[in-house]
């Protein structure tokens, strides 16, 4: 049985060879995939966007495991569909929204060492500027997205081996454009992000509407979003480890496929860590794959 710990603050630097362990937490609600109210979606201004709402959360939890990348997404759908204001509600200590992207918001980035995750609310605000201040903004995204980052580019200091993740919206019609296909995928640096699609249903639409019509989106608050910090290992069964390379194969976008593999493990070991437990289980490999088509050329219809 895991040992139980008491809670310290814990750095947000690539973890120790030996990292702490976690044990049942009743403080600690499991979070269900599409649970959330529609009176608390409400509250946030989040209506239709629920179920896009959790897959970023668990996306954000990837930041506190040992021995994994924090893993970086791309949400891709229609202009107006909510994108940018999923990611722009959210607060939370190990996350930090920015509108815009440049070396000058690196430079906050990479000096707090409680940030696991930056959001950026809209991909082609990077892209707006002139080509040098371009360059240097994906050259940061890059090295954030990709290995540690253990210098400071600006003093030459050495710092802690950080890991961070990236997440992100594009409209659909942006994604495969002739300047994205030069930076994203010809590059291979679009594998290194979890894409995510999605269109609304009539219904939802409606429910937006209905919304919209109420006023409620006049007196909408920030969603707080609470993490534990602390990168702690979590161990997945020989036979759950099968079913996510089987559940891999069938989503991979390269020939090997091993990024989304390893993407695919460390949301299953997010959902571990979002209950407490140094064990992932069915329960959370069946939360992931129930949200997989998020993940496909086709996207889910929310």
């Amino acid at each position: 049985m895991p040992r139980k710990l008491p809670h310290v603050p814990i750095s947000n630097s690539v973890p120790s060879s030996n990292p702490p362990s976690l044990s049942s937490n009743p403080g600690m609600v499991p979070l269900v995939l599409g649970a959330m109210p529609n009176s608390i979606s409400a509250q946030f201004g989040l209506v239709g966007l629920e179920p896009v709402l959790e897959v970023v959360k668990t996306i954000l939890w990837t930041g506190q495991i040992h021995g994994e990348r924090p893993a970086s997404a791309i949400i891709c759908a229609p202009v107006g569909s909510g994108k940018t204001s999923a990611l722009e509600k959210i607060e939370c200590e190990t996350s930090k929204f920015l509108s815009d992207f440049t070396s000058r918001e690196a430079r906050d980035v990479l000096r707090n060492d409680k940030l696991t995750h930056i959001m950026i609310g809209d991909l082609l605000s990077v892209l707006n500027h002139k080509s040098g201040t371009v360059k240097l903004s994906l050259s940061f995204l890059s090295k954030m997205t990709g290995d540690k980052v253990t210098l400071d580019p600006w003093e030459g200091n050495d710092i802690a081996p950080r890991r961070m993740g990236v997440i992100t919206a594009i409209p659909p019609s942006e994604l495969y454009s002739p300047r994205m296909k030069s930076i994203l995928w010809s590059t291979g640096f679009a594998s290194r992000f979890i894409i995510i699609r999605y269109n609304y249903t009539p219904a939802t639409i409606k429910r937006i509407h209905d919304y919209i019509k109420s006023d409620a989106y006049t007196k909408t608050k920030p969603f707080v979003m609470s993490i534990e910090r602390g990168a702690f290992e979590i161990h997945i069964s020989p036979q759950l480890s099968e079913s996510i390379r089987l559940l891999s194969g069938k989503l991979k976008n390269d020939p090997i496929g091993a990024r989304v593999h390893h993407h695919l493990r460390a949301l299953v070991k997010a959902r571990a860590r979002m209950r407490h437990s140094n064990t992932a289980d069915q329960s959370d490999f069946d939360t992931i794959e129930s949200i997989v088509d998020f993940f496909t050329e086709e996207g889910r219809t929310i």
